[in-house]
Order: structure tokens, then sequence, then C-alpha cells
């Protein structure tokens, strides 16, 4: 299977549109993103290329594991994705400790893997939720606009 990556052309397209067409793009680009993400969470051997290379790219200095500042840039990374302003320390280190499940003070890619899993899924489905909302907006503002072209009686 090929990767996950986007192509050129579907970035360049969607940086160019023109503000017209912005909702019209961010609606199609938000679609492509959805069936890349889905197809990457439906499919076991993608899922772990992915759950490899995102490892891979936490874990700074190579050494296997993730340490606590490892795991911080993440969650920081995460919370900031959600909107959300601060770092929760103490809230991180609950996370942290429920996430290293033998204890020994680090995450093992075994232990990494279903946190990513569920952060992966909930992007999905906080994708999902947004492309429902862009559709009933979309329908609201065309009721709209037909009622504006109503013919007086």
């Amino acid at each position: 299977g090929g990767g996950v990556e986007f192509e050129d052309s579907v970035i360049d397209d969607f940086l160019s549109a023109s503000q017209a067409e912005f909702s019209k793009s961010s609606k199609q680009m938000l679609a492509y993103n959805i069936r890349k993400m889905k197809k990457l969470v439906d499919d076991p051997e993608a899922f772990g290329r992915f759950l490899d290379q995102s490892f891979a790219e936490v874990d700074s200095d190579g050494g296997g594991t993730l340490g606590r500042d490892e795991m911080l840039r993440v969650w920081g990374g995460v919370r900031k994705a959600m909107g959300e302003m601060d770092c929760d320390e103490r809230g991180f280190d609950r996370a942290f400790k429920e996430l290293d499940a033998n204890g020994d003070g680090v995450i093992s890619k075994a232990e990494y893997g279903p946190f990513f899993r569920q952060l992966v899924t909930d992007n999905l489905h906080r994708m999902q939720r947004k492309f429902v909302r862009l559709n009933k907006r979309a329908q609201s503002n065309s009721f709209l606009a037909m009622e504006d072209q109503a013919p007086e009686i």
C-alpha cells in the first residue's frame, strides 16, 4: 500500500483556493483527510507503519523508549491541537503513570501503541463531527439564500 502523505497538488489546490471557494475547499480537504485517516485506522499494516514513524519522531534521543520530556512534547502538542493553551502537567503526570504499565519510568512502543491508536481515532471522530457541522451550515446557508430569493406574493 501507499503512504499516508498528502499529494502536493492537493495541498497546492487547497492553499490557492479563493476566499469565495474556501468553505467548499476546506470541506473537500476535510473529507479527503477523513478518508485517509479512516483507511489508516482500518488497515493494521498501514497503522503499524504510521505508529512506527510516530514513535521514531517522538523518540528524539533514539533510545527505543519515550521518557517524560519526550511524552510531554506529545502531550503539549495534543492539547494545543485541541485548543487547550496550558500544558496541565498534573493531568500529564496521571496519564504518563497510566501509560507506563510496567512502572519503569519510560513508555515502550507496546505501551505507546494503544495511546496512539486512541489519539488517531479521537482525531478521526473530531474531523467527522466537524464535517457534519460544515454540511449542516452549508445546508442552512443555501436554505437562507433560497429564502432571500423567494418571489413576493
